[in-house]
C-alpha cells in the first residue's frame, strides 16, 4: 500500500511538471511576439519599440526558453505566479479569492448528484426491466446528453424569468447556488446512477444476497446489504467528478455569472491576461491530480481486498 502511494505521488509530480511546461508555453506558442502582445495589453495598441524592449527585459523574455521556465517555476514554488495585467494584483490573490466560490459550487453539485443518483440507481436495480427502471435509465441518458450551458439557460428561463423563484445570476446566498448546482449536478447524477445500477445488479446476483433472500430477508434489508458494496466504486467516481467539476464549471460559472475560477479564466482569456491564465490552469490541474491521488488512497482503504503492485499491506 505504501509503495503504491509513493508511486502515485511520483506520477503526480511528473504530471504536474508536464502540465507546468504546457502552461508556461501558452505565452510562447501564440502567434506574434510575446513581448509586443504584453506591451500592448499593458500600454495600449500604440506602443514604441523602446517600450516593447523594456517589457521584454523586465519579464526576461529575451532569455532562452528553458531559463525562463526555470525562473517561472522557481517563482511558483515560492508562491509567486506574477501579477495580473488587468488589475495589477498578484495572481495567487486573484485565484484564491475566487477559489471558495468554485469549491462551494462543486460541493453543492456533488450533493445534488448524490441526492438524485443514489435512490434512483438502487431503485432501478431492484426494479430491473420494469417501467420504473426504463424511465430512470431514460432520464439518466437525457442528463448525460443535455449540454450544461443549454440546461442552465432553460433553468434560468423557467425558474427565474417566468416564475421568479431564483435569481438569474449572482453569488452570496443559498438561492444563488440552487440553479448552478442543479445544472452541474444533473449531468453528474446521470453518470453515477448508471454506474450504481450496474454495481447493484452485480451485487444482487451474488451468493450472499441469494442466501439472504433464502432466509427471508426483505427488499429493504437486501438493498442495504447490496448497496454497501455497490457504493464503493461510486466513491471513486464521485472523487473524480469533484476534480472534474473544478475545471468543468467554467461554462456554468459564465452562464450564471458565478465569481469562481472558471469565470476568472474566461475573463482572463478575453483580456489576454497571460499570468492569470497560466495560474488558473496550473491550480486547476493541481487540484485535479491531488483529488485523484486522494481518491485512489481512499478506495484502497474502502476495499481492502484490492492489492496494488503486489503489496498486501
Amino acid at each position: 500500500m505504501i509503495a503504491y502511494i509513493l508511486k502515485r505521488f511520483y506520477l503526480m509530480i511528473l504530471v504536474m511538471l508536464i502540465v507546468s511546461i504546457a502552461v508556461f508555453s501558452i505565452m510562447h506558442i501564440i502567434p506574434g511576439d510575446p513581448a509586443e502582445i504584453i506591451a500592448k495589453e499593458l500600454h495600449g495598441a500604440e506602443v514604441s519599440a523602446e517600450t516593447i524592449e523594456l517589457v521584454r527585459h523586465n519579464l526576461g523574455l529575451g532569455k532562452a526558453f528553458h531559463i525562463q521556465y526555470l525562473n517561472w517555476l522557481g517563482g511558483v514554488f515560492q508562491g509567486d505566479l506574477g501579477f495580473s495585467f488587468r488589475t495589477g494584483q498578484p495572481v495567487y490573490n486573484e485565484i484564491f479569492s475566487r477559489l471558495p466560490a468554485t469549491l462551494q459550487l462543486a460541493i453543492a453539485s456533488i450533493l445534488v448528484s448524490l441526492i438524485i443518483s443514489i435512490p434512483l440507481g438502487i431503485f432501478s436495480a431492484l426494479k430491473k426491466n420494469t417501467i420504473i427502471d426504463h424511465i430512470s435509465m431514460f432520464a439518466a441518458l437525457t442528463g448525460i446528453s443535455i449540454p450544461n450551458f443549454w440546461l442552465g439557460l432553460l433553468l434560468i428561463l423557467f425558474f427565474s424569468v417566468n416564475l421568479g423563484i431564483f435569481p438569474v445570476y449572482g453569488y452570496g446566498s443559498l438561492a444563488h447556488i440552487v440553479l448552478p448546482s442543479i445544472t452541474l449536478g444533473t449531468g453528474l447524477a446521470a453518470v453515477t446512477t448508471r454506474m450504481l445500477r450496474s454495481n447493484m445488479l452485480e451485487e444482487l446476483g451474488k451468493d450472499y444476497i441469494r442466501t439472504a433472500q433464502g432466509k427471508g430477508l426483505g427488499i429493504t434489508g437486501i438493498a442495504r446489504h447490496a448497496s454497501k458494496n455497490a457504493l464503493i466504486p461510486v466513491v471513486t467516481v464521485i472523487g473524480l467528478q469533484l476534480g472534474a467539476l473544478i475545471e468543468g464549471s467554467v461554462v456554468v460559472e459564465v452562464v450564471f455569472a458565478w465569481p469562481g475560477i472558471g469565470r476568472l479564466l474566461v475573463d482572463s482569456i478575453f483580456a489576454r491576461d497571460f499570468p492569470v491564465i497560466q495560474g488558473c490552469i496550473l491550480i486547476i490541474a493541481a487540484g485535479y491530480v491531488i483529488i485523484n491521488l486522494l481518491v485512489d488512497i481512499s478506495y484502497a482503504y474502502l476495499n481492502p481486498r484490492i492489492h496494488y503492485g503486489g503489496s498486501h499491506e
